[in-house]
Order: C-alpha cells, then sequence, then structure tokens
C-alpha cells in the first residue's frame, strides 16, 4: 500500500494540492479534504449545505455507498451545524491512487446530488453568501475544506497576529495560575460526584481537569506559551491529590454530619500526620487510590492534550497562517479568470 505522501503526490493531477496532512481540493464543485485518520483508513470530508438533515437521508446516502469501500460517517448531518459530511475508506493495495480516489469522489458527488445535496454555497466563518473563496477550517478538533470570503480570513488571520500580540506583552503567569486552579477545581466536581455516588471512575471524565484548568487559564489571561501547559498539567495531578481528601470531607459532613470547617481541618490533619501515613493500613489503600487516580489523569492528559496545545499563542498563529496558506479562488464565485472548477 502507498504511504500517505505517495498518495497525495498521486492526486496533484486531479488538482489537489497538500500540507503534508491534510489533501485539499475541489471535485464537481464540491469542496473537498482528504487525511489519514488512522492506519490505512482515511477521512473524506465534503463541504455540504444540508437544509433538511434528517435520519431518512443518511440511510438513502449509505445504501447508495455500500459495498463501495465507502463509509458515511455521523458528521454534522441531523445534529444542526449542516457545514460537512464526512466518508471514511482506504486505499487498495494495489490500486492506482489517482484513479481510485477520483472514482470513490465520482460517486460521493453523484450520490449527494441525487439527494439533492448540493456543494456548500456561504462563508464558513461568517455565513456571508457568495464565497469568493476557499480554505482549510480547523473546528472541532477536524479540519475541513471550506468556501469562505477572502476578506473574512484576512481579517481573521490579523486578529490572531493581534491576540498573540497582547498576550505576549501583558499575558500574566500569576492570574493564568489562579484561573488554571479555579478551572481545575470545577473539571473535578464530575468526577468527584460520579466517584461518590456512582462509585465509578470514567476516564473521559479526568480530560474535564485539564481542559476546564487551561480554559481558566486563558479565561484569566495567563500567557499562552509552552509554560501555559505546563502549569495546567501540574495542577491536573494536583487534583488527583485532592480527590481523596475531599472523599473524606464529603463523608464527614454528609455522613457524620460535622460541619464544613470541622471537616476540612480533621480531613487535613489526618491527611498531613506522619503516624497514618506510614501505616499500612492507611498508606496501603491509599497509595492503591492514588495510583489509579493518577493512571485516569494521565489518560485523561493524553485525550485532551491537542485541545490544550491548539490554545497556546504559537499553535493560535500556525492554525491561522495555515488557512490564510489554504486560501484559494472559489471557481464557483471567484472573480478571478484563471480559477476553474474540476
Amino acid at each position: 500500500m502507498a504511504s500517505t505522501g505517495e498518495i497525495y503526490s498521486a492526486l496533484t493531477p486531479l488538482g489537489f494540492e497538500n500540507t503534508g496532512n491534510i489533501c485539499y481540493g475541489t471535485w464537481k464543485g464540491y469542496a473537498i479534504a482528504l487525511h489519514l485518520q488512522q492506519y490505512k483508513i482515511y477521512y473524506t470530508h465534503v463541504a455540504t449545505r444540508v437544509e433538511r438533515p434528517s435520519s431518512a437521508l443518511r440511510k438513502a446516502i449509505r445504501r447508495a455507498i455500500k459495498g463501495h469501500g465507502l463509509r458515511m460517517l455521523g458528521g454534522d448531518m441531523g445534529r444542526g451545524m449542516k457545514r460537512e459530511i464526512i466518508f471514511s475508506h482506504s486505499f487498495p493495495k494495489n490500486a492506482d491512487p489517482a484513479a481510485y480516489y477520483a472514482q470513490q469522489l465520482d460517486l460521493i458527488v453523484s450520490t449527494l446530488r441525487e439527494n439533492g445535496i448540493s456543494p456548500a454555497d456561504t462563508c464558513d466563518i461568517s455565513g456571508s453568501a457568495h464565497p469568493d473563496s476557499l480554505c482549510l477550517i480547523a473546528k472541532s478538533l477536524t479540519v475541513s475544506y471550506q468556501p469562505v470570503c477572502a476578506a473574512v480570513v484576512k481579517n481573521e488571520n490579523h486578529q490572531a497576529q493581534e491576540q498573540v500580540e497582547r498576550n505576549e506583552l501583558s499575558g500574566n503567569y500569576v492570574t493564568g495560575f489562579i484561573g488554571a486552579l479555579l478551572g481545575m477545581l470545577v473539571g473535578l466536581i464530575p468526577n468527584l460526584l460520579t466517584i461518590i455516588y456512582a462509585e465509578s471512575i470514567y476516564a473521559i471524565l479526568f480530560a474535564l481537569v485539564p481542559i476546564c484548568a487551561m480554559f481558566g487559564y486563558k479565561l484569566f489571561r495567563g500567557k499562552m506559551n509552552t509554560a501555559s501547559i505546563v502549569i495546567v498539567i501540574v495542577l491536573s495531578l494536583i487534583g488527583v491529590l485532592l480527590i481523596p481528601y475531599l472523599e473524606t470531607v464529603f463523608y464527614l459532613v454528609h455522613d457524620e454530619g460535622f460541619a464544613l470547617g470541622e471537616a476540612l481541618s480533621l480531613t487535613a490533619r489526618f491527611f498531613t500526620d506522619p503516624a497514618n501515613l506510614s501505616d499500612p493500613e492507611i498508606s496501603g489503600p491509599l497509595g492503591k487510590e492514588l495510583l489509579q487516580l493518577v493512571l485516569f489523569m494521565a489518560l485523561g492528559i493524553f485525550v485532551s492534550w491537542r485541545l490544550m496545545r491548539s490554545k497556546t499563542n504559537s499553535s493560535v498563529m500556525a492554525e491561522s497562517e495555515a488557512q490564510l496558506a489554504s486560501l484559494r479562488p472559489n471557481p464557483a464565485y471567484s472573480t478571478d479568470p484563471t480559477a476553474q472548477d474540476e
């Protein structure tokens, strides 16, 4: 099977370009983005505007492509966003990538047209009609090739530059730390509730801790550089240590009837008493619980890593510059006489 780079290069004669990770272009009026999702599985994002998404429409499309190596994902259909439909597929080992992909795109396009789904015809950023350009747009951790107004994209790039410059000048680690601490505590709440009431631990909920901490850091105007991620990770791990403490406080208040202040004081003394920490009957179970919580938090940090990185100044500028670099005339609306559709 050809490598991703070889596949992308093979699609160049079809009018596609690539950034190394994303291959993009147009096909019979539809804006297309292709990327490797996981081992041998590729996602094709087709920019559309579905006016009346429904389960019946989804089933009709799936019936039409069944048996052709394509699978339609949930995408935005039926979810109110109405901006793209995603298909998953692979490239057969001995097939010519360009010929095979052209065949798959023809099937996708004919299926969409037969079901009344037209190419996207509004700016993905502003919603304006007659978008004069196309560019890569990152939303909800996915990237698609969408119609846009060039002026809007350039204005967004300018705003991103100003935002980064302001943050570099006025961003504050202290206020950011306070925001991250408060965010971390907010993220701990659903985890505590599930541990106390459901007696279960859900890894996905642990991802809320670093995510809330990062949003708190940004909300309190912390400096959004690499140090922000370090601060968030450290506070998230500290949050793990707070869970047994807060569990004990809850037990004393809820089950034993202690006042909150007294429960906080008693629990603090209990966990800082060297005698208790050296007692195997206490330190053993506590150590096992903390190890389990640390592992779940590490998984939560892993799950949220991409989102956390996307908030840093370097990522914001890289995304904005990549968006600007992918800006191309929209064959459907462009006034550029050299712009041609596939």
